[in-house]
């Protein structure tokens, strides 16, 4: 009768366990936050780091190589950029290219969005797949600057709600003529203009939190007043990230770089639904950093992501110990009776 009860419990600490599992995998799977804070490798640096120079001195810095989906796409800039002029007005004018040629003109008919590098993007955006939205404008945006010998690197803004549901990706520019990085929104077409000069993320982000200022809107933004646009950056920019790579030709064309110690399966992999490729990059590929902005605007979000990787892999571990001990209990009753058999 004893063993009965006993088995009964167990059967039932069993059930009580898989039910559990199927709700943290649900409250994971749907709280937006919290597989970010699992795969990102936030990090947070000091201010003077975001202002780093062009050239590749950051510790993980990495910007788009001559690989020749590049040299392609430098092809597709011909007539539209003028090669003698300056920095300043390059990027303007491939602002403004993007955003007629990709933004204005999306029209999504055909099959899901495939994850993949910048030439797949845009041949999938000319056959009209859905799902593109301002994370890849601002990739095809970053492939086209590099042909244009422009170094770009790209952040993540999410907002007043930290991870949540409000995110944008935008873009930056290191323009040799002010000596500085310049942000501009391939989504919207649109930069931002103090007293007539550029501004920077983070100079933005000043004088709309801090300063009171309210920049001008230079581009050519469509279907949405200035007004709108500088209305949605004071939230955008609470909560800001920077990628330390922006080198998304070199590194999903590189298998090695891309998955790292699963290289070997990369073809399967690329078979995976988009959200699940991108995830297995960031964990098992290349170390790629989003480096958290933090100031009284905008709490660190580093013990949040510690709490929730110890908390991911705790429940991991749990489960892999008592499937351990299950299993170990099973071989045990298996052994017993041939044990009996053989006295």
């Amino acid at each position: 009768m004893g063993c009965g009860i006993g088995n009964t419990m167990k059967k039932v600490k069993i059930v009580l366990i898989i039910v559990f599992d199927i709700f943290f995998a649900y409250f994971f799977l749907t709280v937006r936050s919290l597989p970010r804070l699992l795969i990102w490798n936030i990090q947070e640096v000091r201010n003077k780091q975001f202002f780093y120079p062009a050239e590749n001195r950051f510790a993980y810095a990495a910007f788009e190589k001559d690989t020749s989906e590049i040299t392609t796409l430098a092809r597709d800039l011909d007539g539209v950029i003028d090669i003698s002029a300056g920095s300043m007005q390059k990027i303007v004018a491939l602002l403004g290219f993007v955003h007629d040629n990709y933004v204005k003109n999306y029209a999504p008919r055909g099959g899901k969005l495939r994850w993949g590098p910048p030439l797949s993007l845009i041949a999938q955006h000319k056959a009209g797949a859905k799902g593109f939205n301002c994370f890849h404008y601002a990739i095809i945006f970053n492939s086209y600057a590099a042909g244009a010998g422009i170094k770009t690197r790209l952040w993540v803004l999410e907002g007043d709600d930290y991870l949540e549901r409000f995110g944008h990706s935008v873009v930056e520019a290191y323009i040799p003529e002010y000596a500085k990085w310049i942000v501009l929104d391939p989504s919207s077409g649109s930069y931002f203009l103090k007293e007539g000069v550029p501004l920077s993320l983070l100079e933005l982000r000043d004088c709309l939190l801090y300063q009171g200022c309210v920049p001008s809107v230079a581009g050519k933004p469509r279907n949405v007043s200035n007004a709108d646009i500088v209305a949605l950056y004071s939230r955008l920019l609470e909560t800001v990230l920077l990628r330390s790579a922006s080198d998304f030709s070199n590194k999903l064309t590189d298998n090695r770089l891309r998955w790292g110690v699963l290289s070997f399966c990369g073809s399967f992999l690329e078979a995976l639904p988009y959200y699940a490729q991108r995830a297995i990059e960031l964990g098992f590929g290349r170390k790629d950093y989003f480096f958290h902005y933090a100031d009284k605007n905008s709490k660190s979000l580093y013990p949040y992501a510690m709490f929730v990787r110890l908390l991911f892999w705790g429940v991991i571990m749990v489960n892999l110990l008592i499937a351990g001990r299950l299993i170990a209990e099973k071989l045990l009753r298996m052994q017993i009776p041939s044990k009996r058999k053989a006295a």
